[in-house]
């Protein structure tokens, strides 16, 4: 009969596997991995391509003039799909595209 067996701590995990009636022992020594798990906002910008988007947010759809620039994007098919990376930071965001000369 085999019966397994873990132990973890902050920064290891101990695995265990114990065989057969004299208990032959073979143990597995892991380190642990550090996970940090982030909600990021995923943006579909469809346009025409070869034209330059200006991906722009903002926190507040109340004041027009609070739009920050986030990327220039050039579309090399549409739709796109861009990943803000900097979105976990924010509590939330509005986004728009808007094409360039």
């Amino acid at each position: 009969m085999a019966k397994c067996f873990y132990e973890a701590s902050s920064s290891e995990l101990m695995v265990g596997l114990a065989l057969g009636s004299r208990g032959l022992m073979r143990m597995l020594l892991l380190k642990a991995a550090t996970l940090n798990v982030k909600i990021y906002a995923g943006l579909t910008i469809a346009g025409q391509t070869e034209t330059t988007y200006r991906v722009e947010y903002t926190s507040n759809l109340t004041n027009q003039t609070l739009w920050q620039s986030l990327t220039d994007l050039s579309l090399s098919n549409s739709p796109q799909f861009f990943l803000d990376t900097t979105s976990p930071f924010s509590a939330r965001r509005f986004y728009r595209a808007v094409s360039l000369p």
